[in-house]
């Protein structure tokens, strides 16, 4: 139902490292959203790994505009296409596998943050559980990658959505959930987000003008 909205123009890896791709809609009232994967690198010394590579490839960014390592450089890239975007007037909703734990207080969690309160991006799921700052507690948690059983079982919650903060507020998030299901046999669970298209876009008779 989006699609006929949907920009011609395709977002995509400015470095062609295969970390994000998305699309900008624009409703009949020029609302404008933008809605981007991202695949961001996990630690891996492994030969010819996504980070391995991507390591050497940093090698040839302006040392101003380098990262620590390859999840800063991932968020600083894509945080740049994101400022970008906002300075066009669009909303932004970006979701996918971030390879960072929501529930593991450690430096990659704190600079993931940091990233999203620069930009004014907010997680769905985290501000259902209380709001940034506040641990999530048991009976709250859903695993969004499963991997092993019995004592090698490992789990975590790596795949969400940050979204532009007026897009919660305003109510245009309706709900967020993650699957308890297993999906095509993969570790990871599907994560979920209700909106109201309709309002989003401009596209019905209660579409609010700021979103």
């Amino acid at each position: 139902a989006l699609a006929k909205y949907t920009a011609e123009q395709e977002i995509t890896d400015k470095r062609k490292w295969g970390r994000y791709c998305g699309r900008k809609i624009i409703g009949p009232n020029s609302n404008k959203i933008v809605i981007l994967s991202l695949y961001a690198p996990v630690i891996s010394q492994k030969p010819g790994s996504m980070w391995s590579r991507q390591l050497t490839g940093m090698q040839g960014i302006p040392v101003a505009k380098r990262g620590r390592d390859p999840l800063d450089q991932c968020l600083k890239d894509i945080g740049e296409v994101i400022g970008d975007l906002q300075g066009q007037g669009y909303k932004i909703i970006v979701m996918g596998d971030m390879n960072v734990n929501i529930l593991k207080d450690d430096n990659k969690r704190k600079m993931m943050y940091t990233w999203a309160s620069k930009l004014g991006l907010l997680n769905p799921y985290i501000e259902a559980c209380g709001g940034q700052g506040q641990e999530i507690q048991q009976e709250q948690i859903t695993y969004t990658w499963i991997k092993g059983k019995g004592d090698k079982k490992q789990q975590s919650i790596i795949d969400y959505f940050w979204v532009t903060g007026s897009l919660i507020s305003n109510g245009i998030v309706k709900a967020t959930a993650i699957s308890t299901e297993q999906l095509a046999h993969s570790d990871h669970r599907p994560v979920l987000l209700q909106l109201d298209a309709g309002r989003m876009l401009g596209i019905n008779k209660n579409a609010d003008a700021d979103m």
